[in-house]
């Protein structure tokens, strides 16, 4: 595994069927390229994700946060004022709240456009992922003028019209000095990076940044919704945790969580706990070797040596490597934040044990920005709300393109406020 991804991770390339797929949703983007051009583009985008640019974004996020709490809480006041107590879909609001807060930190200026992009991009994605076996397995079937593909192609045209004005705009106006800045959000500082020696002088084209927008809606969008599910229904299965990440907020409020979010360090434990029992991406793309670099690759492993051909297909499960006891120890599929205590590398035997962003020089990039939404919707929700599962919750965990809750995520919220002591009472 470590050769695949780590030690010899240029030998090893997208399995040409798959990235087909792919493709045909994200374009060429990070997600879906290899070699050079992938390594210029990664440094061209490293930057925006740099953690001294998440303060701007943290900001941003709240506002949306903010307003879905504040929504939350008129909700339950105008239909169960007698109970104070209201269930939810969470997976709807959390779908909801990951996509305001991408067209908030994406787009800022242009919010409204970005959430429109991300709608069909949503759309997009639901009507490929139905014809995802066909487009595998029949050759030019994407050109084929059936329903679902004009209306692929209808999407497409909308989010790249969409993309390219927004884009267009932004240049023309610092080219003809109508602006300082592309702007401080992530397209803003991805404009500012292009062209500059951090990619080698390359010049990323309007579409290459169409695509990476894209790609940015899929990556943050629906794993952190999903993500946050699944977090939300074992801290209701766990009362006893809810209460110990309720503290550990209630003790940092006033440092403000943007900044004290590293410091979160019970709920970074149940998020790297739930992001192991259900990450939200069950299986990295799947790669083989390049003919590129021989016909075989003669790898060593503490076992044994392996002989891997060119052009076999490679999966990478990592959802059955999260649960793999010789790794995890006996307790593998109990809910065990504490496991996380002294962090990643000591939670389990072997780094490569935790797969949830990836590893080695693919992991995923954006995986500071998804770690500091969770704990900022994590964190605002606690402060103001206790949440227990009803009675009527079907656990039933399935994969749409990410592990979601085949039912919903229902909960149960009760509004609470606080006392000088700091101890939550129920509204």
């Amino acid at each position: 595994m470590l050769v695949i991804l780590s030690s010899n991770y240029k030998e090893y390339v997208k399995f040409p069927t798959l990235q087909i797929v792919f493709q045909r949703v994200f374009g060429r983007s990070i997600l879906t390229i290899d070699g050079e051009e992938w390594a210029q583009r990664r440094r061209i985008l490293n930057p925006a994700f740099a953690s001294d640019k998440l303060k701007a974004m943290g900001a941003q996020m709240l506002v949306c946060i903010q307003e879905m709490l504040d929504d939350w809480e008129r909700k339950v006041l105008e239909t169960n004022a007698a109970t104070g107590e209201l269930e939810l879909d969470m997976i709807k609001e959390f779908t909801k709240v990951s996509a305001d807060v991408l067209s908030r930190t994406c787009f800022g200026s242009n919010f409204k456009e970005g959430k429109a992009v991300f709608e069909d991009q949503e759309g997009l994605i639901e009507a490929i992922y139905q014809d995802a076996v066909r487009y595998a397995i029949i050759p030019l079937y994407r050109f084929l003028p059936t329903a679902r593909n004009r209306l692929c192609w209808k999407l497409q045209r909308r989010i790249h019209e969409t993309l390219k004005t927004i884009i267009e705009n932004r240049m023309h106006a610092v080219q003809k000095c109508q602006a300082d800045s592309y702007g401080d959000d992530l397209l803003g500082r991805i404009l500012a990076a292009n062209g500059s020696s951090l990619g080698d002088g390359v010049v990323l084209t309007t579409q290459d940044i169409i695509d990476e927008c894209r790609t940015f809606f899929f990556a943050g969008h629906e794993t952190t919704a999903s993500l946050l599910a699944w977090a939300t229904m074992l801290m209701a299965s766990n009362p006893e945790w809810q209460d110990r990440a309720r503290e550990e907020v209630l003790e940092m409020r006033n440092d403000g969580y943007i900044n004290a979010h590293s410091k979160l360090k019970i709920l970074e434990m149940i998020l790297l706990e739930t992001l192991r029992l259900y990450p939200p991406i069950t299986q990295l793309i799947s790669r083989t070797r390049s003919p590129e670099y021989g016909t075989t690759d003669e790898a060593s492993t503490e076992e044994r040596k392996l002989n891997i051909p060119a052009g076999v297909r490679i999966n990478v499960l990592c959802g059955v490597m999260h649960r793999d006891k010789k790794m995890w120890g006996d307790d593998v599929d109990e809910f065990q934040p504490e496991r996380f205590a002294n962090g990643i590398s000591r939670a389990c035997k072997g780094m490569h044990g935790f797969m949830a962003f990836g590893y080695g020089p693919h992991s995923c990039i954006g995986q500071t920005f998804a770690m500091l939404e969770a704990k900022l919707v994590l964190a605002s929700m606690l402060q103001r709300f206790r949440f227990r599962l009803p009675e009527t919750y079907q656990h039933a965990p399935r994969l749409y393109g990410t592990l979601r809750p085949q039912h919903g995520m229902p909960l149960l919220i009760t509004p609470i406020h606080f006392s000088e002591t700091d101890k939550w009472v129920t509204m």
